[in-house]
Parts: structure tokens; C-alpha cells; sequence
């Protein structure tokens, strides 16, 4: 049987995804290294490969999303891998929200999303006392929710306030 496997693409971060190789039924499986290592010589002229670990304990290659075209077109050239992009509106919505975030600065990308001038405005009307009770943690909890309008998803472990930055969002929003 010819030897085949299949590289996975996968986000791993706002700005990065990896690849990693899959068996292929019916086809020979090389072996994790040995796919790995096909797979960064077929990116050798494009981009440069780094390596983490994936949530089931393999490695991977990981690159910029800037990079992905050039690694998806190279990968599909290359002999014995089908490439398993990143579903289509996963990569729009992980694409869009990477501009978000420009040099370090906070952009807002989206007719809810808020400036950091006003969201310093709205921190600004908010009681002394509520906001001088927050700890830096809790503050830029905070001011991530607002930037977003208000739409997010406050997760943490339990005791690190969660319900007093969530109470803080809503005050800023309350006329």
C-alpha cells in the first residue's frame, strides 16, 4: 500500500494555526515524525516551521495566519498529504477578529465594538468606589467587555470575580 496522510489545519491562537498529520484509512501511515518532517520541507521555501504539542499529547507544526495561502497551496502540491483546511467561516471569523488587535492596540472591528476612549468615557461615570475595589485583573476584564461592547464570555476560576466585573460592564451601559 502507497503511503498517505493527511495534514489538519487547526487555529491554535488568534494570530496562529497548526498543522497536524492524520492517518489516512487505507493508506500506509509514516509516523508522526516522519509526516512532520515532510511536511516542513514542503513548507522549507515558504515559511519557517515551529513546533508545539497538540491537545492529544503529538506534535505539531505551527505558523502565522498570515502565512496560511502559502502553506495550504504548498501543502497541496506536495505527493502523498491531502490538506484538511480550516472550515471557510471558522478562518473569516479568526481573520476578522486578528484585526482587532493591531500592534498591540485594540481596533474595534465591528458596529458594537467600542473605542478606547470610550471605553475609558464609560469607566470614567462608574462610582470611585466600585472601580477603585477592582483589582488590575479584574479592571482589564473590564475594559474587555466594554471594548466589545459588552458581548463576551467572563470564565475563570471561582472566587476572582467574575460576578463584580460583570455587574461593572452592565453599570457602564445603564443610563
Amino acid at each position: 500500500k502507497p503511503e498517505k496522510f493527511i495534514a489538519r489545519l487547526e487555529v491554535c491562537s488568534p494570530d496562529s494555526f497548526s498543522v497536524t498529520p492524520v492517518a489516512v484509512e487505507g493508506f500506509v501511515f509514516p509516523g508522526e515524525a516522519a509526516c512532520l518532517e515532510k511536511i516542513v520541507g514542503c513548507l522549507s521555501d515558504v515559511v519557517l516551521s515551529r513546533f508545539t504539542q497538540n491537545t492529544g499529547g503529538g506534535r505539531a507544526c505551527v505558523y502565522g495566519l498570515h502565512d496560511y495561502n502559502s502553506v495550504v497551496k504548498s501543502l497541496k502540491n506536495c505527493i502523498g498529504i491531502d490538506c484538511e483546511e480550516i472550515p471557510w467561516g471558522t478562518f473569516k471569523v479568526i481573520e476578522k477578529f486578528s484585526l482587532s488587535t493591531v500592534a498591540g492596540k485594540w481596533m474595534p472591528c465591528r458596529p458594537e465594538h467600542l473605542s478606547e476612549e470610550k471605553v475609558d468615557e464609560l469607566l470614567l461615570k462608574l462610582p470611585k468606589s466600585l472601580l477603585n475595589s477592582l483589582l488590575p485583573f479584574q479592571l482589564e476584564g473590564v475594559r474587555f467587555g466594554l471594548r466589545r461592547g459588552g458581548r463576551c464570555l467572563i470564565a475563570d476560576e471561582m472566587g476572582l470575580g467574575k460576578t463584580l466585573q460583570a455587574i461593572t460592564i452592565a453599570s457602564c451601559f445603564m443610563d
